[in-house]
């Protein structure tokens, strides 16, 4: 079945009765809407709609070096729109978008190639995420309905909390962490002097323990207690957890 868009609409109950009417109460709505559908009656015809969306990031990835799936969720009631302007966007800046995603909640995945060595196309990919992401918070979506911030979506995040909800948040981390125990790296992104001062803490400790290599998770404070171990004229080795145990076992090896 080839088709611009497609939707999948599951229903499950506690009888089979009660599975037939929901299945035929959705399939009344496709009819109105001048949908073509098609229905499952077995699991290995459930299995079969299903892999359209199970398949549907490695079929993007494999049209380009690069994909960057995003996050932005809105309203059910907006995702038309939102699927709209991503077709908009895609046009805007000349590049791939699909989208798929999660239409019970509104979650969606407007996944972008792109050739990553192509210096020109990667800037309008970039410009193309900002404009989906304004979108998202325009329709009275959230940046992230799944995956979360992280350092990538950071600079968005003032747009969506204002300062006051970034202040607040500052408040929680000073609070509840005030050592540092979780990441300050990221945090530095928001509020310099919090995790300055965090990374100075963490530094601190350190030196106090004598050790001659720290591990750590997080790349951004990684790179923080660079700096701050720096600071104090130490020269520590720091490294990320993963390139300690990959030393260890070519060490092991005999490499």
């Amino acid at each position: 079945m080839e088709a611009k868009a497609l939707l999948l609409c599951e229903v499950d109950g506690m009888s089979q009765d009660l599975v037939n009417t929901e299945a035929e109460a959705v399939i009344e709505v496709l009819k109105r809407n001048n949908c073509e559908y098609k229905a499952a009656n077995t699991d290995a015809e459930r299995d079969q709609l299903w892999a359209a969306r199970r398949n549907a990031l490695p079929a993007l990835a494999s049209l380009n070096n690069t994909c960057i799936v995003e996050d932005a969720t809105v309203p059910r009631s907006r995702i038309t729109e939102m699927l709209v302007a991503c077709e908009q966007i895609a046009a805007k800046y000349q590049v791939t978008i699909g989208t798929f995603g999660h239409a019970g909640d509104g979650n969606l995945h407007p996944t972008i190639l792109f050739d990553k060595y192509d210096l020109a196309k990667t800037a309008q990919v970039h410009l193309a995420v900002d404009e989906i992401f304004a979108t998202a918070l325009a329709l009275g979506g959230t940046l992230s309905g799944e995956h979360g911030i992280g350092m990538a979506k950071m600079k968005y995040l003032k747009d969506e909390l204002g300062q006051g909800g970034l202040d607040l948040m500052k408040t929680i981390k000073e609070a509840l962490d005030p050592d540092c125990c979780g990441s300050g790296g990221s945090f530095v992104l928001t509020h310099y002097d919090t995790s300055s001062a965090l990374g100075r803490n963490k530094a601190q400790d350190i030196n106090q323990t004598g050790a001659g290599t720290v591990s750590v998770g997080c790349p951004a404070c990684m790179m923080q207690l660079l700096d701050n171990l720096g600071r104090f004229g130490n020269h520590q080795e720091v490294a990320h957890c993963i390139s300690l145990l990959a030393e260890s076992y070519r060490k092991e090896k005999g490499e």
